[in-house]
């Protein structure tokens, strides 16, 4: 893995942790070649009942995507409404 991919990945770390209301346990993040890609499983975190996974993923994405070694995002995760149980 590329420093560059490397970074990317911290930074989608800190911002999904920084929002607080995502829970990305069941969740594939990776990085390749500047193309982020998550996989599995997107469902609020505890305590969020009404938080939108997908909107939640989208604002973090963008924000993300301002970088401009990452070259494109590829969304292949299931969304759940529901926190996990």
């Amino acid at each position: 893995m590329s420093v560059e991919d490397k970074t990317i990945l911290r930074n989608l770390q800190r911002a999904i942790t920084k929002r607080e209301a995502l829970d990305v346990s069941d969740a594939r993040i990776g990085c390749a070649k500047g193309v982020i890609t998550i996989g599995g499983i997107v469902r609020p975190a505890t305590g969020f009942i009404s938080v939108k996974p997908k909107e939640e993923l989208r604002f973090i994405l963008e924000d993300i995507a301002r970088d401009p070694s990452v070259r494109d995002v590829a969304i292949q995760c299931r969304f759940e409404q529901s926190p996990k149980k």
